[in-house]
């Protein structure tokens, strides 16, 4: 196999979020980048498990109108996404939250257009590291393969915002861990919905799943399914499947819950369409292609955010992104469990949580960053993901 040798001031690993923030704030920085990502599209989990909603970029509050948290860039993306999908922030009635829906094509276009707007950005999609290699505290090279060419790059700095500390474990550093994580969801959309409101079909969606499950149609762990907010228009509807299956680290953990959260929709989609007057007619628009895992391994900083930071909103000398999203967990089979702090306040993340402990020139941003456990349920959020990257990349 032919092996293409590359340089460059970064190397940014992974297109979601933060990879996007990350990239772009290097270039407008005056570096070379390298961007890989393994998806067809940029976006990460926003647009291959359909998110839905960008939460943390708004303040927690009772006041209707919408109100940034986050500034530069991360303001600047979802000004764009708002723009280019047609839709708004939303307040949210359940905790006075705030929150931009998103339709995953228009995010993914954004993402393109800033992307593209860097000259100085090398982007190679369908790309998978396969090797790290470190020589005397650094990153000496990364590989990847694309395709069937494999390159190999000699990065200056290297940030990963991989979602999975894939560049840590390559590496051979230590990585945070648990034996379980969050629970994930998987998200669909519905088309052909007859008129309602958000209110009415929630309620009919409800009942028809507890009545199929004391009837003994439906499997009683499928129970938890909402409306991602503000995604009701034009007859279309995106639903969230709360999937009950343990997220762990055995490497085929997640292809057995996909199958699984697939099951899962057709089991939900046969269940509502034939109990609900409302989706008699409907059909299945877009099936997510991944499920929506929340948390995984993280990255070991020289500094580590803490569930004490987050709830006590304690800012810092070094703070380089704001975080105002609650603590978010959810457990397999549970509702969601949300620890709140303050309205119209924030936390702020220290730069030394982006930074390698191990590794001189690593760098980790989005839902990697170091935190303890309690404390990434708030900062893994997109707004909060892309203040972590371009903080990275800067």
């Amino acid at each position: 196999m032919h092996n293409t040798q590359v340089k460059a001031d970064v190397l940014v690993v992974g297109g979601g979020a933060a990879g996007i923030a990350a990239a772009v704030a290097a270039a407008r920085n005056g570096s070379s980048v390298i961007l890989i990502e393994k998806n067809a599209q940029f976006g990460g989990k926003a647009t291959s498990a359909v998110v839905g909603t960008i939460c943390g970029a708004h303040y927690r509050s009772s006041n209707p109108e919408s109100k940034y948290v986050t500034n530069g860039f991360a303001r600047e993306f979802c000004e764009a996404v708002s723009r280019k999908g047609k839709t708004t922030a939303i307040h949210h009635y359940q905790g006075n939250l705030h929150f931009l829906p998103y339709k995953p094509f228009p995010f993914a276009l954004v993402a393109d257009e800033l992307l593209k707007a860097e000259s100085n950005i090398r982007i190679f999609h369908h790309a998978v590291i396969t090797e790290v290699a470190t020589e005397n505290g650094i990153i000496s090279s990364v590989t990847f393969l694309n395709y069937r060419e494999e390159t190999t790059i000699t990065p200056k700095k290297v940030i990963d915002c991989t979602g999975e500390s894939t560049v840590s474990i390559l590496a051979g550093i230590p990585t945070s861990t648990q034996e379980y994580y969050q629970a994930s969801a998987m998200v669909f959309t519905l088309e052909n919905i007859k008129p309602s409101t958000p209110v009415q079909l929630s309620l009919n969606i409800i009942r028809a799943l507890k009545k199929a499950i004391l009837e003994n149609k439906l499997p009683p762990e499928l129970d938890k399914v909402s409306l991602v907010p503000g995604s009701l228009t034009e007859g279309s509807l995106m639903l969230k499947i709360a999937l009950p299956y343990l997220i762990d680290n055995s490497p085929n953990n997640k292809t057995e819950v996909e199958q699984l959260g697939r099951q899962a929709v057709q089991k939900v989609f046969d269940c509502i369409t034939e109990r609900v007057s409302f989706f008699q007619d409907s059909h299945l628009g877009l099936v997510a292609p991944e499920v929506g895992t929340r948390t995984g391994q993280l990255s070991e900083g020289i500094e580590t955010l803490t569930k004490k930071d987050v709830l006590e909103c304690v800012k810092h000398e070094n703070g380089i992104a704001k975080g105002a999203w609650p603590i978010e967990i959810w457990l397999p089979g549970k509702n969601v469990a949300l620890q709140f702090f303050d309205e119209d306040a924030y936390y702020e993340i220290p730069a030394g949580c982006l930074v390698s402990k191990h590794l001189e020139n690593l760098y980790f941003a989005g839902r990697i960053i170091s935190a303890d456990q309690e404390a990434i349920a708030s900062a893994r959020v997109i707004g909060t993901c892309l203040s972590t990257g371009f903080a990275a990349g800067t």
